[in-house]
């Protein structure tokens, strides 16, 4: 027993490294919606809003597969990201943007406007075809 303890302490020190430094070097997201625009505002940046909850599946799926794809990575710099967590957020925003289903993203103006939005779970290749899709330039007149 004790070395099967020795055997698993080791792998779990181990593991909980990994999924930090997973965690540092992925998408910087806020927590703060209201930050996040104020942000936007100033760095003229659309906003891209994760509406999610502890509990989904989905999100978590989300989270694991499309937000770790280095596309989509390297295509959040260009936004500002925050993720709303609809549990222990106050519902303003949930119902301001329409949320019914999780997860739900939101992407946004710089000056709060609506551009597009995904509702339930997307693989890489689409979500990251949807980011694209903000900076055409039909998008982009929005953003100013």
């Amino acid at each position: 027993m004790k070395k099967l303890i020795m055997l698993i302490i080791p792998f779990c020190i181990l593991a909980s490294a990994v999924a930090a430094e997973k965690q540092t070097a992925g998408i910087n997201w806020l927590d703060n919606l209201d930050k996040g625009l104020a942000l936007a505002k100033t760095s003229n940046k659309p906003v891209m809003v994760d509406f999610y909850a502890d509990w989904c599946g989905w999100c978590k799926k989300l989270d694991k597969t499309t937000y770790s794809d280095p596309r989509v990575i390297d295509g959040s710099a260009g936004f500002v990201c925050v993720k709303v967590n609809t549990d222990t957020a106050d519902g303003k925003y949930s119902t301001k943007y329409g949320v019914q289903g999780l997860p739900t993203i939101v992407f946004l103006s710089s000056k709060g406007e609506v551009l597009d939005k995904v509702v339930g779970y997307s693989d890489a290749e689409s979500f990251y075809l949807t980011m694209k899709k903000i900076f055409s330039p039909a998008a982009k007149d929005k953003t100013k």
